[in-house]
């Protein structure tokens, strides 16, 4: 009980000593070894405190030849390691012992623990007013040590009938305390300090619902002005800024590849003279097709490196947009497995729209995937791609969880192709000053790529502004436009460059089309904010058999993103029926061996020479112990000997299962003991007699009693030796 009511005041204290200074050690957080010390050293104490000094002596020994040879045999670079890395254990160490130190001054002094629990309670209160972060776990500890207390003020105020002893009831509703606290530290409880969070997502959800109210209000339509994404498509007189904010995007762990995001909002197919036309209605499977050729060409062209050209990417969107139903998502989307996971988006020929229209905190998420334009081998492959045949492209549809799936036939494709040369090759004519430049950007260019890079440096080599860039009257369409802006105005924003680029393109019998959205910079960021003054305009370029690719004609924006290329050789699963994208293992050119990695083993000596150090020791102290005891005893009068051995006697009777019991007289003991079927011992139970009449009378113990009373306790001994093992090893460590 003694044990017990030290354990509940003092292990709470040390934990609670080390949560408070563990962190000024030097403890790493969270240290499994620094609280299993904190622990294990009290109880420790505690249990000593509580049992004989024989077996004091022996524990304190066990412990101390323990810490000794384990120095001794850990060698120097061991040394080290525990007096660089682990010197904070000594801080614990004196913790611990000052925890029990305290934990036992508080025990007998009633004010020490009043003063003690004011101040836990003190501390509580100050760090939820003052949002202290307090771990759960000091706060759990701090609750049971003011409960105990409390709980011990009650017992001493209290007048009460029966059992009144103030340890033994403390002891007994302990594991009450203990899992009222335990309720505490179980249930879940944010890491920051309690902040009316409910309260707060109240409002907030107020505010955001009323946000939404006023923006429809306010923006009826998708245009917004003079700045920013509108699918009008009409040039304007000139650009204002605008950091209004469109979309937050998450980009995960690739912001480090992905450098520019280039979203696509509409994609304009006639040109009309001042503005661009957006067909938004018809429904198709354009955007998914370009992608699944992308992957078909790559796979064809480089199967084992495609890592090389383009990566899966995954991003997350949170809509700020008052009234939007456009989906702005980088060109080889995954439409198939981006529209799975949201809401009802529908490809309209190229732009992504959904059937209901999103407003400020609506969130989507899309995957595609990124070229890398930084390989120089994806641009030989756009002019010597092989033309794909109807296993490659089935095998590639396949890939994407498609097969079967309506508009994504071989056939389909076909189609497709065709379709794109109908729209996007359509031409106003040129006049002859025109045509001189496009023959000059043309002589001697050994591909289209070349071709198409040629005339983005030559536009890019243009001025950029945003001012006082209105179109004249007189243009009316690509002839008139390119005339006017190659020849006399050379100047303007993204809208104009990107016409000027995909009407020079299509004169030269090259598919191309006029694509409006956001372009974003990263800046390596996993998080981008994209703003009204992101909206902007580019061409895409159609390859034979590998898809659409980005342009950059307007000046000083960059083209998508790059890594370098590692030369990876991968191989590509077989379609299983589900959805999948094969994960990239790079492998370097040069291989790298790895050394056959041996499970580790535990040096036998760390554990044999411990062991065999306590053996010893024990074994010393046996024999020093047995020394000591036989002078001491051959030192001692006859009554101290026959007490001493009527002490021992009594022992070993209670080893071998006969106890005193209570009210019961030695007299009736010794008879009861005498009729027991399991031991013979009426002979040797003449001590007990003695032993009665030296307690309850003046006679004196003479050297026949002593003797008498020596031969029992040989004779108990033996008897000890061949019964049971526990009876053994508690003769072993008698106290």
């Amino acid at each position: 009980m003694n044990i017990l009511y030290d354990i509940i005041h003092i292990l709470p204290l040390s934990v609670l000593l080390v949560n408070f200074f563990g962190r000024f050690t030097g403890m790493p957080e969270s240290n499994f070894i620094g609280y299993i010390v904190c622990l294990a050293l009290p109880l420790w104490i505690i249990i000593l405190r509580h049992i004989s000094k024989k077996n004091r002596l022996r524990s304190i020994g066990i412990v101390a030849v323990l810490l000794i040879v384990l120095v001794i045999i850990a060698g120097d670079e061991g040394r080290r390691v525990l007096i660089t890395e682990y010197s904070w254990l000594g801080w614990i160490v004196i913790i611990s012992v000052f925890a029990v130190a305290a934990g036992i001054f508080t025990e007998k002094n009633i004010w020490v623990k009043r003063a003690v629990s004011a101040a836990l309670l003190g501390y509580s209160i100050a760090g939820i007013i003052a949002e202290w972060d307090i771990a759960k776990t000091t706060f759990a500890l701090t609750c049971f040590v003011v409960l105990v207390h409390l709980a011990e003020e009650f017992q001493r105020k209290w007048k009460k009938d029966g059992n009144a002893a103030k340890k033994e009831h403390l002891t007994r509703i302990s594991p009450i305390i203990l899992a009222l606290c335990l309720g505490v530290l179980a249930l879940p409880a944010p890491k920051e300090p309690y902040q009316w969070n409910f309260v707060k997502s109240v409002c907030s959800n107020v505010a955001l619902y009323a946000q939404k109210l006023v923006g429809i209000l306010a923006h009826p339509s998708e245009q917004y002005g003079d700045v920013g994404f509108s699918d009008d498509g009409s040039f304007l007189a000139g650009l204002n800024s605008s950091d209004t904010e469109v979309l937050d995007i998450n980009v995960g762990s690739n912001s480090g590849i992905v450098s520019n995001l280039k979203l696509i909002g509409c994609i304009g197919e006639d040109f009309a003279g001042n503005r661009w036309i957006f067909d938004t209605e018809t429904e198709s499977c354009d955007r998914m097709i370009d992608t699944i050729e992308t992957v078909c060409a790559v796979n064809k062209f480089d199967e084992s490196c495609w890592g090389d050209y383009y990566r899966e990417i995954k991003l997350s969107y949170t809509n700020l947009l008052y009234n939007t139903s456009y989906m702005f998502t980088p060109s080889k989307m995954r439409v198939e497995s981006s529209v799975r996971d949201n809401r009802e988006f529908k490809d309209k020929n190229g732009s992504i729209i959904s059937e209901q229209r999103m407003t400020y905190g609506d969130t989507y998420a899309a995957s595609f995937y990124t070229l890398n334009y930084g390989n120089p081998k994806l641009y030989s492959l756009l002019d010597s791609a092989g033309e794909i045949d109807e296993n490659e492209w089935e095998q590639a549809v396949k890939s994407e969880g498609l097969w079967l799936k309506e508009g994504y036939s071989f056939e389909d494709y076909r189609n497709y192709v065709s379709e794109i040369y109908r729209k996007y090759t359509k031409t106003d004519g040129v006049s002859e000053e025109v045509r001189e430049i496009l023959n000059k950007l043309t002589e001697n260019s050994s591909g289209r790529y070349e071709t198409m890079k040629r005339l983005e440096t030559y536009l890019g080599s243009m001025e950029y502004t945003t001012k006082d860039v209105a179109l004249p009257a007189d243009v009316s369409d690509g002839k008139s436009y390119l005339d006017y802006f190659l020849l006399t105005s050379r100047k303007g924003f993204c809208m104009h460059y990107a016409t000027a680029f995909v009407l020079m393109a299509r004169e030269l019998g090259v598919p191309c089309r006029y694509v409006h959205g956001y372009s974003v910079g990263t800046n390596g960021a996993e998080n981008v904010t994209v703003t009204q003054n992101n909206a902007h305009a580019w061409a895409e370029v159609y390859f034979d058999n590998v898809g659409w690719i980005a342009f950059e004609p307007t000046p000083g924006y960059s083209n998508g993103s790059s890594w370098k290329p590692w030369g990876n050789t991968v191989s590509l699963p077989q379609y299983d029926g589900s959805n999948y994208m094969p994960v990239i293992d790079h492998k370097p050119d040069t291989p790298v061996v790895i050394p056959e990695q041996k499970p580790a083993q535990i040096d036998i000596k760390f554990i044999l020479i411990p062991i065999l150090s306590v053996v010893g020791f024990l074994i010393l102290f046996y024999i020093i112990s047995i020394f000591a005891s036989r002078k001491r005893f051959a030192k001692m009068d006859f009554d101290d000997k026959f007490r001493y051995l009527s002490k021992e006697n009594f022992r070993f009777l209670n080893y071998l299962g006969f106890h005193i019991e209570t009210g019961e007289t030695l007299a009736e003991f010794k008879n009861r003991v005498s009729k027991s079927e399991k031991y013979d011992l009426t002979e040797h139970l003449e001590f007990i007699t003695d032993r009665e009449e030296m307690l309850y009378s003046d006679a004196t113990i003479c050297e026949k009693q002593v003797s008498d009373a020596q031969k029992t306790y040989q004779a108990l001994r033996e008897i000890i030796k061949k019964s049971k093992l526990r009876y053994r090893i508690m003769f072993l460590f008698r106290r």
